[in-house]
């Protein structure tokens, strides 16, 4: 049986057992960065000091440095069958993520706003910058899996292993040992990476007595073999020796190659067939991508696990916990539609809520009279007007029409119709939005983050009013909320006096849309746990952003 056929066998359904491991090794890479990273090598002074806690640090950090390697040998346990469509979804959950995070990192004021600060958060979320290097090497590996299944289903075993001697010869020799290969990397590159893809494919392909081992001497191995690395790491370092303990905790070290490999032929042997373990095990990468956010982690994760470390002598496992669990959610959440509605429509209402009553009404208040309240009657009504056209509020329509043609033609209608309403709310909105963002850049960045989960719902709303139509139309026209920032941006001297008007108008459609639109869908949407949560996270925000 050859590996295409292998496959296709176990991609059916997924492997409950491998699935946990998965798991495993996603907990254990916020663990290496909970002990190493966060709280540093033990040095020689706390090895005399606090000997067991030392010893505890090395040992907790050899059982877990595995962790990265065993993901590129699950892809090579399954093999890696490229399609634009997996390969498209795994680059958009990596740019949500990343954009989503630096989003709100900039509007909770814990990013740099400056042309350089913004340059560099640009290019961390477009994988420029080193700290994405797993993201980089794993996409070239996806890019090159189809020549390495072509290699290893043309060839025979002996080739195969051939290969394998000589690469890991090779990368022990100048990446392990040396540094010489500096295209290694120390095991951060997709060179490395294949080698551990080509591994794990010939392991499963080509059983051996050394590979078919009892369960029991599977996790042996690699609890030894962890054991063996703390106890080198740690008379090394006892005896100042401290240029070699990277050697040893590298994920170029043969023997943690190796602690990895025996790792997955124990869960490989293992029969478990669970819902919750795949559901979890699905959203194991958002965790990846979650916590090695440089942000977040430097912010939040390092801080915790030390403040845990200093306070409960060392339990730093709970912070870990709390971070994975954090990701395993908010992965869960956005891949819901419904979810992602309930939820976008309870924070939204929050944030819009705070603008309201806590930015506008008291900038407003000192000039407002009857003329500026007739502008926001005026704000209210023309929203009012222009939230007709809006798909949802005419199901009763489509209802009525029993001809199909007439259906069609009605949707088409109905299409263009929405467009352009859509066209005139956002000129309107995005013009009172630059106006805003010009007095106070946090009020206009909360601003933008209300409207634009008030617009999710209504996208999902437009996407299934318009389907079989021409998507990309549909996408270039709804991005003209940058028309009215630009028309503002032309007109730069604008009086006082117009964005006085601007702030009434504004105040009015935000009346409409937080009390007559989000309040309604709030109380449709009310068992829905996204809702809940989305109103829970927006009392946070305003809240961070009142203290800030």
């Amino acid at each position: 049986m050859n590996a295409r056929n292998i496959v296709v066998a176990t991609n059916k359904k997924r492997c409950s057992n491998i699935e946990l491991l998965r798991i495993i090794a996603m907990f254990l890479v916020l663990v290496v960065h909970a002990n190493f990273f966060s709280l540093g090598v033990p040095t020689s002074d706390i090895i005399k000091q606090t000997p067991d806690f030392a010893f505890g640090s090395f040992f907790i950090q050899a059982i877990s440095i595995c962790c990265v390697n065993l993901f590129v040998l699950i892809s090579g346990w399954f093999g890696i069958r490229p399609r634009l469509n997996s390969f498209l979804k795994f680059l958009f959950q990596c740019l949500f993520f990343l954009i989503g995070i630096y989003i709100v990192m900039t509007i909770i004021g814990l990013t740099d706003v400056s042309p350089k600060g913004i340059i560099k958060g640009i290019a961390g979320c477009l994988f420029l910058l080193k700290w994405n290097w797993f993201i980089k090497a794993y996409i070239c590996l996806y890019i090159i899996a189809p020549m390495i299944n072509s290699y290893i289903d043309n060839v025979d075993k002996h080739h195969v292993r051939n290969f394998l001697i000589s690469f890991y010869i090779f990368q022990t020799l100048y990446s392990w040992v040396s540094n010489a290969a500096v295209f290694f990397e120390s095991g951060y590159s997709t060179i490395s990476f294949i080698g551990l893809y080509t591994l794990a494919r010939y392991t499963r392909l080509y059983p051996s007595k050394l590979t078919s081992l009892n369960k029991k001497i599977d996790f042996a191995i690699y609890l030894g073999i962890s054991l063996f690395l703390a106890i080198i790491g740690y008379m090394l370092t006892a005896n100042n020796i401290n240029f070699l303990t990277d050697k040893i905790f590298s994920y170029v070290n043969p023997l943690v190659i190796l602690s990895a490999l025996y790792l997955l032929l124990l869960f490989s042997k293992i029969k478990i067939q669970s819902s919750v373990i795949n559901w979890i095990g699905a959203s194991s990468f958002a965790v990846f991508l979650l916590h090695t956010n440089p942000n977040l982690c430097l912010q939040y994760f390092v801080p915790s696990v030390q403040f845990i470390v200093s306070e409960y002598n060392g339990f730093f496992l709970l912070i870990v916990l709390i971070f994975f669990l954090i990701g395993i959610f908010i992965n869960k959440l956005f891949k819901s539609n419904k979810l992602v509605e309930a939820f976008s429509i309870g924070m939204s209402f929050i944030v819009l809520f705070n603008i309201i009553f806590f930015d506008i009404v008291p900038e407003i208040k000192e000039f407002f009279d009857f003329k500026y309240f007739l502008i926001v009657i005026l704000g209210f009504s023309l929203l009012k007007i222009l939230d007709f056209f809006v798909p949802d509020h005419n199901h009763h329509h489509k209802e009525k029409l029993d001809n199909i043609k007439e259906h069609n033609n009605h949707q088409t209608h109905l299409g263009v119709i929405t467009i352009l309403a859509l066209l005139l709310h956002n000129i309107i909105e995005n013009m009172v939005l630059y106006n805003i963002t010009l007095g106070s850049f946090k009020t206009g960045l909360v601003l933008c983050l209300g409207i634009g989960l008030h617009n999710i719902p209504l996208g999902f709303q437009i996407e299934s009013g318009l389907k079989g139509k021409n998507k990309f139309k549909v996408f270039i026209l709804t991005m003209s909320g940058f028309i009215g920032g630009l028309i503002c941006y032309l007109f730069k001297s604008i009086p006082l006096y117009i964005t006085n008007y601007l702030l009434s108008f504004t105040l009015g459609m935000l009346i409409y849309l937080c009390f007559f639109e989000l309040l309604k869908e709030l109380f449709v949407n009310r068992k829905n746990k996204g809702t809940y949560f989305g109103i829970g996270l927006g009392i946070i925000l305003v809240i961070i952003l009142h203290i800030l």
